[in-house]
């Protein structure tokens, strides 16, 4: 399987979009800041071809702009981004050019092989200063500026510092991304366990689509999705109205979903209470010693326990380093059991699988009535 940045970053985004774009091969509409983003990128590639003979003359840059920009469709809201594209170029040209590095390659493609599947992705542009050291630079045309821990955690340039050792070997490598709204560049330069990490994600989330997990994942994308009107998780806003809502028994679904949301909350308010109850009983049965109370004709019983759980973000970690996530399907754990049955691990890694799991300690009251036989 063949998988890029775009489409990890999609899949763990909203597996269900990810299924609609790649698999259905559903058409989405343009959008504004993408169309604005993919135009941007093709002037700064003309810029910095390293075929030109000298650096172009900024009235030949906004030259292809315009023509770039007449070639777009149209968009509701695009039109206001085009000063906005000629303020990033001229600022750009006049702040960067001519650059202070050799130019090795602009839209640097490169392949990954990652078990049995492939990594691929694009870089746009990638440089060696005069000490040798290379540089990869990322142009990013959003309205948002992020922070210096967003670059470090950045999946991106993880995976484009990565790339980048692989494909120019024995030179250092730093990645920079540009943020031509502000002209502000972070830099980074990832470590070997930063893109171990990632490497889980990427492999989580292959196993994940091989699997068939595509389930939608509502959350801040559903802004700016196209297939909303398709998805199980957003599809019910465009037919609310337009077809049955009456259950086998009569009882219509608005009706049932206000119900259930008003018993919810009741059982919200009873167990805040019940628990505000139970903190004051196990305190008063400390500072008297008890382990159980009887009142009326109750039997309460204080039980201690421990309860085993995986730390599950580490153990897709260990796994994946293990060769084993595909086992388990993107940790599905009642697979795991059968893995660790199997015979198959090593000593050394049923150590390093326990050290995910982590104890719990359990502190609960039960209560029994006098003529009943078990708490």
């Amino acid at each position: 399987m063949e998988i890029s940045n775009t489409r990890l970053e999609t899949y763990l985004d909203c597996p269900q979009r990810y299924k609609l774009l790649y698999m259905d091969r559903i058409h989405e509409e343009p959008r504004v800041e993408l169309e604005f983003g993919k135009l941007v990128h093709e002037v700064l590639r003309f810029v910095h071809d390293p075929a030109n003979s000298s650096t172009p003359a900024f009235d030949e840059i906004t030259a292809v702009y315009e023509k770039g920009w007449s070639a777009l469709p149209d968009i509701e809201g695009l039109p206001e981004y085009r000063p906005l594209g000629l303020s990033m170029l001229r600022n750009y040209c006049s702040a960067h050019l001519p650059l202070n590095e050799e130019v090795l390659a602009v839209e640097q493609s490169f392949r990954l092989p990652l078990e049995d599947h492939m990594l691929k992705g694009v870089m746009d542009r990638v440089g060696r200063g005069r000490d040798g050291a290379l540089t990869v630079t990322d142009y990013k045309t959003s309205r948002r500026l992020p922070t210096q821990p967003d670059i470090e955690r950045s999946k991106q340039a993880i995976i484009y510092h990565h790339s980048a050792q692989k494909l120019y070997p024995g030179h250092p490598v730093s990645v920079k991304l540009h943020f031509l709204k502000f002209d502000f560049i972070f830099e980074t330069v990832p470590t070997e366990d930063a893109w171990l990490e990632v490497k889980s994600e990427i492999m989580r989330a292959v196993y994940g689509i091989e699997s068939g997990h595509f389930t939608p994942k509502p959350g801040w994308v559903c802004e700016y999705c196209g297939y909303t009107a398709l998805c199980p998780a957003m599809r019910h806003i465009f037919e609310a109205g337009k077809g049955e809502t009456e259950l086998p028994d009569g009882t219509d679904i608005d009706d049932a979903v206000r119900e259930y949301v008003e018993l919810k909350e009741t059982i919200k308010s009873s167990r805040i209470k019940i628990e505000e109850l139970s903190e004051r009983i196990r305190s008063y049965m400390d500072s008297k010693g008890f382990t159980r109370l009887f009142v009326d004709d109750v039997v309460l019983s204080r039980v201690r326990s421990r309860r085993q759980e995986w730390d599950e973000e580490k153990l897709a970690q260990v796994l994946a380093r293990l060769g084993l996530l595909k086992d388990v399907l993107g940790i599905r754990l009642e697979k795991l059991k059968s893995l660790a049955e199997s015979g198959s691990l090593t000593p050394e890694q049923r150590i390093e699988i326990e050290s995910c799991r982590n104890s719990r300690q359990l502190d609960m009251l039960r209560y029994k009535f006098v003529d009943e036989d078990t708490d």
